[in-house]
């Protein structure tokens, strides 16, 4: 691909990149709010699929281990025979999974659709991003990935109040529908007008016990962490996968190590940026998972709002969100991810602050909720879709599917520790107080505000080191 310049140093991006890179945002945004969206939903449909929630919880852990188990060899996959089959591939498969939950005549069937869309997202992401950049100049990548993060970020925090919207105008399965023809039309127009990314110059054959070894560690880790709290930290199954994992994980690593064409290229470990904000990111996603999950279960089961006026209690957030998503990737462009993400997480952390110090059962939405809720969307317009940008910003084009995945796959698990903690201090919402809430939130500021001083003291200043140079190929 070569770099259009315009007036001497002026960088045009091509139409066609824009084209590309809302076609495989929409994807992604399909997968993301289809999972957030299930938050607001939950009393509704335990109540018509007459099924405990502690039962119910498969249907986001489900989605999370087949998601979180199976991103690391999609990515590794789409970077040896192509990026554009896997994404249209992982789009079909996420459909057909919505289909399932939206028909589901009981809890199996709807969980069993939600691991096909996990399975879906999973082949379909990490190629996603990779699809895109392709069509970037170098020096624009930072506001590829931000855009590409941002929409992501948005359909996550929007899905609570336009899910709650959907339930009340019909049911909760119209959160599924609504993907269906959407999911229909990318895989249509996808497989005309996208191309595959640069592909590994290997010709030796991956490695087949690694991709295994990956899905069972990272499933093993996921089953864990989300259902620790309902089945206990001393069941047999939990301890038998909090011993399991890190044994496979090692396996993994020496494999990776020893391997002529290993699931994980360890070089991508010596990238520092690539690694503190894969780190960072997965405490980050863990607190503002929980916070998607907990405020809408405290209006509901403490204050005994509605769905509908749960979620567009929350609605605030996401729409800060959105009127700040195109100004942040301009910003992150200019080199400064770093100052990005520590104002990111810091408001982040004022906002699940601020619930954990000043909500009560009697205290009042406008000066207790709407003020942290807002703090939340300001966070995360900041330090969500620049996480990403900061991670991939200096990976090689051949590399990002790989990268993207581990990335990916870093945010899974942390989003799967924020609704264990969550489930572990609240349990199903429905009997915990005020103070069960404040708790959970409270461990989410201080993971916040972890991740802020990691930010501060070991990121480094420039996060952008091509600003000058020349996308591949010029």
């Amino acid at each position: 691909m070569s770099t259009s310049r315009t007036g001497g140093d002026a960088i045009v991006i091509p139409r066609r990149a824009w084209v590309v890179l809302a076609l495989v945002s929409f994807g992604q945004m399909m997968t993301t709010f289809a999972g957030s969206a299930l938050n607001v939903g939950f009393g509704v449909i335990e109540e018509d699929l007459g099924v405990e929630r502690t039962t119910l919880v498969w249907a986001i852990s489900g989605y999370a281990i087949a998601a979180a188990a199976f991103l690391l060899i999609a990515g590794r996959i789409a970077d040896r025979i192509g990026g554009k089959r896997i994404f249209l591939s992982g789009m079909s498969l996420f459909t057909l999974g919505s289909l399932a939950a939206a028909v589901a005549p009981n809890a199996e069937l709807l969980i069993a659709g939600r691991v096909v869309q996990g399975l879906g997202s999973a082949a379909m992401i990490p190629s996603s991003l990779s699809i895109a950049l392709q069509e970037f100049p170098r020096e624009r990548r930072s506001l590829a990935v931000g855009a590409w993060g941002g929409v992501a970020a948005i359909a996550g925090a929007s899905g609570p109040p336009v899910g709650a919207a959907l339930i009340e105008l019909w049911s909760w399965r119209l959160v599924f529908i609504v993907v269906i023809p959407i999911g229909v039309a990318i895989v249509v127009v996808g497989s005309r007008i996208l191309r595959d990314p640069p592909r590994t110059a290997s010709s030796g054959r991956l490695d087949i016990i690694s991709g295994p070894l990956a899905s069972i560690a990272v499933g093993l880790v996921i089953v864990a962490l989300l259902q620790s709290p309902i089945w206990g930290w001393d069941d047999p199954r939990v301890v038998g996968s909090l011993l399991m994992a890190p044994l496979l994980i090692g396996l993994l690593l020496w494999r990776s190590a020893t391997h002529p064409t290993p699931l994980i290229d360890l070089s991508l470990f010596a990238n520092r940026r690539f690694v503190l904000a894969s780190a960072t990111t997965t405490g980050y996603n863990a607190a503002t998972a929980g916070y998607w999950l907990a405020a809408p279960l405290f209006l509901q089961s403490v204050w005994g709002w509605g769905v509908l006026a749960s979620g567009l209690a929350i609605a605030p957030g996401p729409i800060v969100h959105l009127m700040l998503a195109g100004p942040t990737g301009r910003l992150a462009d200019r080199g400064v991810h770093r100052e990005l993400m520590i104002a990111g997480t810091f408001i982040s952390a004022l906002g699940t602050g601020g619930l954990a110090l000043f909500v009560t059962e009697d205290s009042t939405y406008w000066l207790t909720v709407l003020p942290f809720t807002i703090a939340m969307g300001l966070g995360g317009a900041f330090a969500w879709p620049v996480f990403t940008s900061a991670a991939l910003v200096d990976i090689e084009p051949e590399q990002l599917g790989e990268a993207n995945g581990i990335n990916l796959t870093m945010r899974q698990l942390g989003a799967a520790t924020g609704v264990a903690v969550v489930i572990a201090v609240v349990g199903n919402g429905s009997n915990a107080g005020p103070d069960a809430f404040r708790l959970a939130w409270l461990i989410g500021t201080i993971g916040l505000l972890a991740c802020t001083a990691t930010l501060v003291w070991a990121f480094p200043r420039r996060s952008y080191v091509h600003a000058t140079s020349t996308a591949p190929g010029s």
